[in-house]
């Protein structure tokens, strides 16, 4: 009787990140399954397994030779062979042979089913056919779900986990008067939790022995590798206006849309929001009731935009900056307020990381004592109040991009040199409470706008010249310089949404153009598209 061959689907669970690894990390886990007759072989020879064991599920890793009667199986590094040869023996049929991406802390699934038919004996004598579907508890069914994490230790080790829920034939009922097996199947089930070594690159074999007599065995060739990558590069790929030109604005973006606060213009400084729709392309000017400010915070909290901080005409004369937090509620368009920052500040990072908003450094002072500074203010929407949080190392004005492992401050400037830029690059892990410094950028970057796209870190424009893009790299802590069609622009803003950034207003250009303020309504669009082959 041939083995059962099985349907077989792909399915992916996203589960947090694993800290121990690189969140950007891409692997491929390889694999050939395999379902074999107990019946076809008399003896199996598990090199290095032991005579006895509490688990269904027995690992072999390579390189070794497993032997099934007078059928050899080899192992060898990121090889295997089949008695010397890439087919199996008739005896094996492959039910699946899927090569799935893998990212640590995200389990993937195979899963295989199969009707079973079988005739049953009716009351009156006769045999009937009846059918056990696919999708029913008591069919046959394999669903194997991987997940890789680290080891922790010196040398941290990948761990590949397998969850097994298994439901092979054991037998069939028996039908008095018909010597074929047409009986209904017989169903044996194990559930276990199995967790190995994985050697990059280098075949293992899993064999899962049958339960309670079972008829059949699964045998699971598998090879977790990094995964292939294709060379990509930020490109260009839309140019849209707001109605309104500005630079020292804010941005946040949520859903379908993408906001524009405030800023600047030769008119001015604005207190307006634009929306943009990433669908349709349309703009939207939702309200023009803000305290009129430039160089400010912005984040997006429950359907609620918090602006934040920044310089404005309102303040007394000796006074430059702002305190003040207004609640915009998206819905209604109602303006409220909420409790004052700490430090009246602008030019500072904002980061929105489990519901709370950072300030993080920034610019302030009066007239006469004006300067950067290190403090981290952390405000909570649901208790309206603000707590101290650690200091950065570096006093400055910056930036903020969120990442899986923590908020990345990245470039600005300290005074008074303010159009030199800084190189220094340091990252905030809210977990841990604390500050790491990490490499800095080949040049020095201020007046620019930054968000982050796969494990990248984007920065746009500088002082001079303003017409770059940085990407700081963060698995090799490298950044390089790419242009790709961007239209020079200083004190512009940025946010990425689905898969895309979009760099907002800015002045046209560094030097003169810069302090002439000229101001920008481009929103320009970028994405990672694959390298051109030549």
């Amino acid at each position: 009787m041939k083995p059962f061959l099985f349907r077989v689907g792909i399915l992916a669970f996203l589960f947090p990140l694993v800290s121990a690894l690189n969140a950007s990390e891409q692997l491929q886990l390889e694999t050939a399954i395999y379902v074999f007759k107990n019946s076809d072989f008399h003896a199996v020879d598990l090199p290095g397994a032991p005579s006895a064991s509490e688990h269904h599920g027995i690992l072999i890793p390579s390189p070794a030779t497993i032997r099934f009667d007078q059928v050899a199986l080899a192992l060898d590094g990121s090889h295997y062979a089949w008695n010397g040869g890439d087919t199996p023996p008739q005896q094996f049929s492959l039910i699946a042979a899927p090569s799935v991406p893998m990212t640590a802390g995200q389990p993937v699934s195979l899963v295989s089913s199969v009707p079973s038919q079988y005739l049953e004996r009716l009351a009156d004598g006769r045999l009937q056919v009846r059918e056990i579907p696919a999708e029913s508890p008591d069919a046959p069914h394999c669903k194997l779900t991987f997940a890789v994490s680290a080891e922790p230790g010196a040398t941290p080790r990948l761990i590949l986990a397998c969850n097994l829920d298994v439901a092979t034939v054991s037998a069939r009922e028996n039908i008095p008067g018909v010597a074929l097996e047409v009986g209904k199947p017989l169903i044996a089930r194990f559930k276990e939790d199995l967790q190995f070594p994985a050697r990059a690159d280098r075949w293992s074999a899993l064999l899962l022995k049958a339960p309670n007599g079972s008829d059949y065995s699964l045998l699971l060739l598998l090879k977790l590798s990094p995964a292939p990558t294709q060379p990509r590069q930020l490109t260009k790929v839309a140019d849209y206006h707001l109605k309104t030109e500005r630079f020292g604005a804010a941005a946040v973006a949520d859903g379908n849309y993408v906001y524009v606060i405030a800023g600047q213009n030769s008119g001015g400084i604005l207190s307006d929001i634009e929306r943009f729709d990433i669908r349709t392309h349309e703009i939207t000017k939702l309200t023009d009731g803000l305290i009129p400010r430039h160089h400010l915070g912005a984040a997006i909290v429950g359907g609620k935009i918090y602006v934040l901080g920044g310089q404005g005409y309102r303040l007394p004369e000796a006074s430059r900056f702002e305190n003040t937090v207004e609640i915009y509620e998206i819905e209604s368009g109602k303006i409220t307020h909420g409790a004052p920052m700490p430090t009246p500040r602008a030019y500072f990072a904002t980061a929105l990381w489990s519901g709370k908003i950072y300030a993080i450094g920034g610019t302030h002072g009066d007239m006469l004592a004006m300067g950067e500074t290190n403090r981290t203010a952390i405000y909570d929407p649901t208790t309206n109040a603000w707590t101290e949080g650690l200091p950065m190392p570096t006093a400055r004005a910056t930036k903020a991009v969120v990442t899986p492992d923590g908020i990345v401050v990245i470039g600005g400037y300290r005074g008074p040199a303010v159009s030199v830029g800084l190189k220094t690059v340091e990252c905030f892990v809210p977990s841990k409470n604390q500050w790491f410094s990490l490499p800095d950028l080949d040049r020095p970057v201020g007046a620019d706008s930054a968000a982050g796209l796969e494990n990248f870190v984007f920065l746009f424009g500088n002082f001079d010249p303003a017409d770059e893009i940085l990407a700081y790299d963060l698995t090799t802590h490298t950044s390089r310089v790419v242009t790709n069609g961007f239209a020079a622009a200083s004190q512009s803003t940025a946010v990425a949404l689905d898969g895309l950034i979009y760099v907002i207003g800015g002045t046209g250009g560094g030097g003169q153009q810069r302090t002439d303020r000229n101001a920008m309504d481009d929103i320009q669009v970028f994405a990672l598209t694959p390298t051109a082959s030549h």
